[in-house]
């Protein structure tokens, strides 16, 4: 009875239509969850530098990015396929047992990557890897040591530094962001990684 009344003065403050409206937008937003964030944020939200965008163990081909770095793509069982990095959703993880990464929990940010795009975007990578020799570049490298797989980086002119080393997997192709933030990286038993670099 008493909650009877208390909704009748309410009714009366408050049209029905709003009431109605505040409900389903509670309910939307309860059952919504989190909603996919930037990979800055998302990296920054788990304390990690690294995360695999993409798991698949039938990855062909090196990563492409697109010009503004929003997207990366890779060719999956010959479909290229490509990541919208502001739209991820990332759990923490572990690779080779130790490392924490962030893993990608949804597969709303993958999507088929038109052929028209592809080679838009491979051919501005082209034409981006004639680097200016004014302006040192990010190199990033693997190298081989015995079963392990090193990442090397070298920015500029500086030394070269081992960033990770993975053992008993074979990881490989890195092609660093148009803006220079990121590296992405194939690792044959897990997929599309993409790492930090700043």
């Amino acid at each position: 009875m008493h909650s009877t009344v208390v909704w009748k003065r309410m009714e009366e403050k408050i049209p029905p239509l709003t009431i109605l409206r505040l409900l389903v937008l509670v309910v939307a937003v309860i059952s919504s969850g989190r909603s996919p964030k930037s990979l800055d944020s998302e990296l920054r939200r788990l304390a990690v530098k690294t995360a695999l965008v993409l798991p698949s163990s039938a990855i062909d081909d090196s990563p492409v990015w697109s010009p503004d770095s929003r997207f990366v793509a890779v060719n999956v069982g010959d479909t290229w396929q490509k990541v919208d990095l502001n739209r991820l959703d990332l759990e923490p993880g572990k690779w080779r047992t130790s490392r924490a990464i962030g893993v990608l929990k949804s597969q709303t940010s993958i999507s088929p990557l038109s052929p028209v795009l592809l080679k838009e975007w491979v051919s501005d990578s082209e034409s981006r890897n004639e680097t200016d020799p004014r302006r040192p570049a990010t190199r990033v490298e693997f190298r081989h040591e015995e079963l392990s797989t090193l990442l090397v980086i070298t920015r500029g002119e500086g030394p070269p530094e081992t960033l990770w080393r993975s053992d008993l997997e074979t990881c490989g192709a890195p092609v660093v962001s148009p803006d220079g933030r990121y590296v992405a990286f194939i690792c044959e038993m897990n997929g599309l990684f993409v790492m930090q670099l700043k």
